[in-house]
């Protein structure tokens, strides 16, 4: 490819060459883009369906179909595998290239989080309006487990992850590499 992807201020996603330095508009009304693993395809969120472009040709192509209203998705790190909201809170998993039936994860989730462990993706349950909520990891394949309950916030940076969870009086910190073990590192 040699290029880059660019979203404009009119939420337009352009693919740049670096050999011609020419913008070539692949799509319009884009909320969320996610570039595939081996840099071959570009995935996005449009107008509540996920879709996905040739990197090199601006063809476009629904990949999740039945959807109306997808609020959040996110790509394993693998590349292999996409996990996206629907509107009334449900986790979908659907392995990229395959033709199959998106499969239920979990109801009411609030926050998805791609983490640095390849086929980990994190979530967080509960209430639309409540501050905290639980954690969750689910793995390529495998099936939903519970983390930490009462967390406030998740941060996700290059190699760990942090989470902050309400003890009743503060709040302990705990880290993790991104898949389903967290440490306490401050009480």
């Amino acid at each position: 490819f040699g290029g880059a992807v660019l979203m404009d201020s009119n939420q337009k996603l352009h693919t740049l060459s670096s050999d011609t330095l020419e913008a070539t508009g692949i799509a319009f009304q884009v909320e969320n883009a996610a570039v595939s693993a081996d840099g071959s395809r570009l995935l996005y969120m449009k107008l509540g369906g996920i879709h996905t472009s040739d990197m090199k040709t601006p063809e476009e192509t629904k990949i999740v179909q039945g959807i109306s209203e997808a609020t959040a998705f996110v790509v394993t790190e693998n590349g292999k595998t996409l996990y996206y909201c629907e509107s009334d809170g449900t986790l979908m998993r659907r392995a990229i290239d395959s033709e199959e039936e998106p499969e239920k994860i979990a109801e009411d989730v609030t926050k998805l989080y791609v983490t640095p462990n390849k086929d980990t993706v994190l979530f967080m349950t509960g209430s639309q309006s409540a501050v905290e909520g639980e954690l969750y990891a689910v793995r390529d394949g495998g099936t939903a487990k519970k983390l930490l309950d009462n967390v406030a916030s998740v941060e996700v940076y290059y190699q760990s992850v942090y989470c902050y969870v309400n003890n009743g009086t503060s709040y302990d910190l705990y880290a993790g590499a991104g898949d389903d073990q967290f440490d306490m590192l401050i009480e």
